[in-house]
Protein backbone atom coordinates (compact mmCIF):
# COMPACT_ATOMS: atom_id res chain seq x y z
CA UNK A 1 0.00 0.00 0.00
CA UNK A 2 1.32 3.41 -0.87
CA UNK A 3 0.72 6.85 -0.60
CA UNK A 4 -0.56 8.65 -3.79
CA UNK A 5 0.59 12.82 -5.10
CA UNK A 6 -2.13 13.90 -4.32
CA UNK A 7 -2.61 12.23 -0.48
CA UNK A 8 1.02 13.34 0.03
CA UNK A 9 0.62 17.17 -0.58
CA UNK A 10 -2.09 17.03 1.40
CA UNK A 11 -0.21 15.67 3.87
CA UNK A 12 2.59 18.79 3.97
CA UNK A 13 -0.02 21.08 3.59
CA UNK A 14 -1.84 20.17 6.79
CA UNK A 15 1.61 19.57 8.63
CA UNK A 16 2.72 23.56 7.26
CA UNK A 17 -0.33 24.55 8.81
CA UNK A 18 0.16 22.93 12.07
CA UNK A 19 3.68 24.43 11.87
CA UNK A 20 2.78 28.24 11.53
CA UNK A 21 -0.28 27.89 13.83
CA UNK A 22 2.43 26.47 16.49
CA UNK A 23 4.93 29.19 15.61
CA UNK A 24 2.42 31.90 15.96
CA UNK A 25 1.28 30.45 18.81
CA UNK A 26 4.93 30.97 20.16
CA UNK A 27 5.45 34.24 18.96
CA UNK A 28 2.28 35.35 21.01
CA UNK A 29 3.72 33.81 23.68
CA UNK A 30 7.28 35.87 23.89
CA UNK A 31 5.50 39.05 22.98
CA UNK A 32 3.31 39.04 25.72
CA UNK A 33 6.44 37.84 28.16
CA UNK A 34 8.52 40.88 26.69
CA UNK A 35 5.07 43.12 27.63
CA UNK A 36 4.87 41.10 31.50
CA UNK A 37 8.72 42.03 31.62
CA UNK A 38 8.23 45.44 30.81
CA UNK A 39 5.10 46.43 33.23
CA UNK A 40 7.36 44.57 36.26
CA UNK A 41 10.17 47.25 34.98
CA UNK A 42 7.88 50.15 35.00
CA UNK A 43 5.76 49.65 38.46
CA UNK A 44 9.74 48.66 40.13
CA UNK A 45 10.62 52.23 38.77
CA UNK A 46 6.97 53.82 40.30
CA UNK A 47 8.23 52.16 43.42
CA UNK A 48 11.40 53.23 43.49
CA UNK A 49 10.61 56.92 42.81
CA UNK A 50 8.02 56.76 45.58
CA UNK A 51 10.66 55.64 48.51
CA UNK A 52 12.69 58.10 46.68
CA UNK A 53 10.03 61.06 46.87
CA UNK A 54 8.79 59.94 50.36
CA UNK A 55 12.52 59.87 52.18
CA UNK A 56 12.99 63.88 50.52
CA UNK A 57 9.53 64.56 51.52
CA UNK A 58 10.12 63.92 55.29
CA UNK A 59 13.49 65.46 55.51
CA UNK A 60 14.45 69.01 56.66
CA UNK A 61 13.84 72.25 54.19
CA UNK A 62 16.59 73.86 55.82
CA UNK A 63 19.21 74.47 52.90
CA UNK A 64 22.04 72.85 55.20
CA UNK A 65 19.78 69.82 55.15
CA UNK A 66 20.41 68.83 51.92
CA UNK A 67 24.29 67.57 50.34
CA UNK A 68 24.59 66.78 46.58
CA UNK A 69 27.48 64.36 45.68
CA UNK A 70 29.73 64.16 43.22
CA UNK A 71 30.24 67.80 42.51
CA UNK A 72 28.29 69.07 39.62
CA UNK A 73 28.09 67.04 36.34
CA UNK A 74 28.01 70.24 34.09
CA UNK A 75 24.18 70.47 34.03
CA UNK A 76 23.42 71.42 37.31
CA UNK A 77 22.48 67.85 38.51
CA UNK A 78 24.02 65.71 40.82
CA UNK A 79 24.61 61.50 41.26
CA UNK A 80 23.89 61.35 44.88
CA UNK A 81 21.81 63.82 47.14
CA UNK A 82 21.80 63.37 51.11
CA UNK A 83 19.07 64.57 53.63
CA UNK A 84 18.62 64.93 57.16
CA UNK A 85 17.05 62.05 58.18
CA UNK A 86 14.25 61.60 61.46
CA UNK A 87 14.20 57.45 60.40
CA UNK A 88 15.51 54.79 63.29
CA UNK A 89 15.63 51.36 63.64
CA UNK A 90 12.64 51.64 65.54
CA UNK A 91 10.71 54.07 63.40
CA UNK A 92 10.34 57.87 62.86
CA UNK A 93 11.69 59.81 66.08
CA UNK A 94 9.84 62.44 67.03
CA UNK A 95 11.19 65.45 69.25
CA UNK A 96 9.72 68.94 71.02
CA UNK A 97 6.05 69.80 69.97
CA UNK A 98 6.28 66.44 67.61
CA UNK A 99 8.62 68.07 65.44
CA UNK A 100 11.01 65.44 63.96
CA UNK A 101 14.11 64.77 65.60
CA UNK A 102 16.93 64.50 62.86
CA UNK A 103 19.16 61.68 64.31
CA UNK A 104 21.07 61.13 61.02
CA UNK A 105 21.32 61.33 57.15
CA UNK A 106 19.71 59.13 54.26
CA UNK A 107 21.41 59.48 50.87
CA UNK A 108 20.67 57.95 47.33
CA UNK A 109 23.62 57.62 45.18
CA UNK A 110 23.88 56.35 41.77
CA UNK A 111 25.69 53.21 40.94
CA UNK A 112 27.13 53.17 37.17
CA UNK A 113 28.63 49.78 37.55
CA UNK A 114 25.13 48.18 39.05
CA UNK A 115 23.20 50.14 37.08
CA UNK A 116 20.97 51.21 40.13
CA UNK A 117 20.18 53.68 42.72
CA UNK A 118 20.96 52.60 46.10
CA UNK A 119 19.57 53.98 49.83
CA UNK A 120 21.93 54.38 52.05
CA UNK A 121 21.41 55.53 55.85
CA UNK A 122 23.57 56.97 58.07
CA UNK A 123 21.83 56.98 61.61
CA UNK A 124 23.06 58.69 64.37
CA UNK A 125 25.26 60.81 62.88
CA UNK A 126 25.42 64.37 62.78
CA UNK A 127 27.37 64.70 59.64
CA UNK A 128 27.10 62.87 56.67
CA UNK A 129 30.35 61.11 55.64
CA UNK A 130 31.99 62.43 52.43
CA UNK A 131 31.54 59.71 49.44
CA UNK A 132 31.59 57.34 48.30
CA UNK A 133 28.85 55.70 50.00
CA UNK A 134 29.18 52.29 50.28
CA UNK A 135 26.22 49.57 51.11
CA UNK A 136 22.85 50.24 51.61
CA UNK A 137 20.05 48.75 49.78
CA UNK A 138 18.89 48.90 46.27
CA UNK A 139 15.82 50.60 45.33
CA UNK A 140 15.88 51.10 41.59
CA UNK A 141 17.55 49.14 38.86
CA UNK A 142 18.54 49.01 34.99
CA UNK A 143 18.96 53.00 35.76
CA UNK A 144 20.96 54.55 33.13
CA UNK A 145 20.92 58.01 34.67
CA UNK A 146 20.21 59.25 38.01
CA UNK A 147 20.26 63.10 38.80
CA UNK A 148 18.91 65.42 41.42
CA UNK A 149 18.92 69.30 41.02
CA UNK A 150 18.01 72.03 44.09
CA UNK A 151 15.24 74.20 42.10
CA UNK A 152 14.94 77.07 44.65
CA UNK A 153 13.41 75.67 47.75
CA UNK A 154 12.27 71.90 45.81
CA UNK A 155 14.03 69.08 44.74
CA UNK A 156 13.75 67.87 41.27
CA UNK A 157 15.02 64.21 40.48
CA UNK A 158 15.00 62.70 36.91
CA UNK A 159 15.49 59.14 36.62
CA UNK A 160 15.85 57.04 33.23
CA UNK A 161 15.76 53.20 33.09
CA UNK A 162 17.15 51.50 30.42
CA UNK A 163 15.56 47.76 29.64
CA UNK A 164 15.06 45.70 26.78
CA UNK A 165 14.08 47.85 23.67
CA UNK A 166 12.65 50.08 26.57
CA UNK A 167 13.83 53.20 27.51
CA UNK A 168 11.53 54.81 30.45
CA UNK A 169 12.26 58.30 31.84
CA UNK A 170 10.41 59.53 35.48
CA UNK A 171 11.00 62.97 36.76
CA UNK A 172 9.55 64.87 39.63
CA UNK A 173 9.70 67.68 41.99
CA UNK A 174 10.12 67.51 45.77
CA UNK A 175 9.26 70.26 48.36
CA UNK A 176 10.76 68.84 51.58
CA UNK A 177 8.26 70.22 54.06
CA UNK A 178 9.42 69.58 57.73
CA UNK A 179 11.46 72.48 59.70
Amino acid sequence: MGFSLIELQVALVVAALVALAIFGLFRAGLVLYQRRVQTIAAGDAAIALEVIVRTLRESSHDPGSVRFSPEDQGDGGYGAVAVRSARAADGFSLGEEGQPAWTGWAAFVYDARLRAVRLVMFPGVDEVPAPPWDGGRVVARQVKSFTVRREADRLAITMVLEGRQTTLALRTVVWPRNR
